[in-house]
């Protein structure tokens, strides 16, 4: 397949959006990629709806741009900070439940990271003796409730 004027299309669309702060225009973006692998459709036919629904969102996230930026400024730091802990925490289970081999270590990973990963301080001891602290509570307690759960009738 000939690039040559898809690779001077996006060079000087990029040139244009430069002059206007804009970032450059590539066709091989990340997110276009995994819309468009087989996690989006088992039918390699149809996975182009994800493809094209990503540049749908792209473009109307490109038209508020000023926006978003404005209301993420109005919202305090605390909350965007704690909305974003939030959205990793998926990715940080799944790649937890990849390393751990026994299932009952995954919750309190996951506990001992955020509490470490959240910078308190408590009574002049730091946040990475408060995650293993409060890592090993978390993994008795859970190992606790897993035992009686299965030694009740």
């Amino acid at each position: 397949m000939p690039s040559r004027a898809v690779v001077t299309g996006t060079g000087l669309a990029s040139m244009v959006v430069a002059f206007f702060g804009g970032i450059t225009v590539v066709l091989a973006a990340i997110t276009a990629a995994l819309c468009t692998g087989k996690e989006s459709h088992a039918d390699p036919e149809k996975r182009y709806v994800a493809g094209i629904a990503n540049g749908v969102i792209y473009l109307i996230g490109g038209t508020l741009a000023g926006s978003i930026v404005l209301i993420f400024n109005a919202i305090p730091a605390v909350l965007v900070a704690a909305l974003a802990g939030l959205a990793l925490i998926g990715a940080i289970v799944a790649n937890i439940r990849l390393l751990a081999d026994d299932l009952s270590y995954i919750e309190p990973s996951v506990i001992t990271f955020l509490v470490t990963a959240s910078g308190m301080s408590l009574g002049g001891l730091g946040s990475a003796f408060w995650g293993v602290v409060i890592g090993l509570i978390a993994y008795w307690v859970l190992r606790v409730g897993r035992v009686t759960k299965r030694t009740t009738p």
